[in-house]
C-alpha cells in the first residue's frame, strides 16, 4: 500500500473516530436529560380558591401536593407562572420560601425554594399563597412543583377568575 493510501485510511479512521466520539456524547447528552428533566409521578397537584373573587378581595390560593407514590417525596422548589399572577399582589407565602427570584423561559416565571419538606406516601401538604386581586379578568398558568431528585418535577395547568368591583 502506497504511502498517500495509508495516509487517506488514517485520516479517515480519524474522521470516523471524531464523528463515533460525537455520536455518544449527543446520546450520552440526551439520556442525561431525559432522566434529569422528567416527570414524577409521585407528585400530584390540585388548586383550591373561594369560588367568586372580586377586586379588592383577599383571598387564599391553595395548591396541595399529594404523594402518590410509595415512597418519600422531599419538595425543594415551585415555579409559577407571572402570567397567573398578573391580576394579583401577593401578600405572603406559607410555607415561608427561603429564597424566592423570577426567570423567562419562553414565559415569566417567579421562583421559589423552600427549606425542603418531605411528604410520606399517601400524605398531602398544601402550600399557600395569599393574594389580594387587583384586575378583573381571567388568569391561567403552570405550577410546577420539584422533588430533590434532580430536577424532577410535576406541572400543573390552572385559571381563576377576578370580577369587577360591583
Amino acid at each position: 500500500m502506497s504511502r498517500p493510501v495509508k495516509i487517506l485510511l488514517a485520516a479517515a479512521g480519524c474522521v470516523i473516530a471524531v464523528a463515533i466520539c460525537c455520536i455518544a456524547a449527543i446520546g450520552g447528552g440526551v439520556l442525561l436529560f431525559n432522566e434529569a428533566y422528567k416527570t414524577d409521578d409521585r407528585i400530584s397537584i390540585s388548586v383550591e380558591t373561594p369560588e367568586r373573587i372580586t377586586e379588592g378581595d383577599e383571598f387564599e390560593f391553595r395548591m396541595v401536593v399529594t404523594n402518590s407514590g410509595d415512597s418519600d417525596l422531599t419538595i425543594t422548589e415551585m415555579d409559577i407562572s407571572e402570567s397567573l399572577l398578573e391580576g394579583t399582589d401577593v401578600i405572603s407565602v406559607d410555607p415561608e420560601p427561603v429564597s424566592s427570584s423570577s426567570f423567562t423561559v419562553i414565559e415569566e416565571y417567579l421562583e421559589y425554594t423552600f427549606d425542603p419538606f418531605t411528604i410520606r406516601p399517601g400524605e398531602s401538604r398544601a402550600v399557600t399563597l395569599t393574594l389580594k386581586a387587583e384586575f378583573d379578568g381571567l388568569y391561567r398558568g403552570d405550577i410546577t412543583f420539584y422533588n430533590d431528585r434532580l430536577f424532577n418535577q410535576q406541572e400543573y395547568h390552572t385559571s381563576f377568575r377576578i370580577h369587577p368591583e360591583e
